[in-house]
């Protein structure tokens, strides 16, 4: 008497462990593919952009973004003393 749709359990621990295999193989080839095209965006951008202070235009390569405001630490007074006396700035 033959029992229909059955697989033995050395059979279904053959197809699990290759469903496991392709599963990890497709999950390294996503992978793969994705810090490829991370390095072909890496090596599409610019080399050596010069940073300028100056740049006023935000679409820039030169731009600077998040500068501190300099004029603020400049408001602030110091004393203190070099050569002969005392000095405020």
């Amino acid at each position: 008497m033959a029992i229909t749709g059955y697989v033995s359990a050395t059979a279904a621990s053959a197809l699990s462990n290759e469903d496991t295999l392709n599963s990890a193989l497709g999950k390294l080839e996503f992978r793969t593919k994705a810090l490829e095209d991370n390095v072909a965006k890496w090596n599409a951008g610019e080399a050596n952009v010069q940073a300028d202070w100056n740049t006023t235009d935000n679409t820039s390569d030169a731009y600077i973004l998040n500068k501190p405001d300099l004029t603020e630490m400049v408001k602030t007074t110091s004393t203190f003393t070099y050569g002969e006396g005392q000095k405020t700035i």
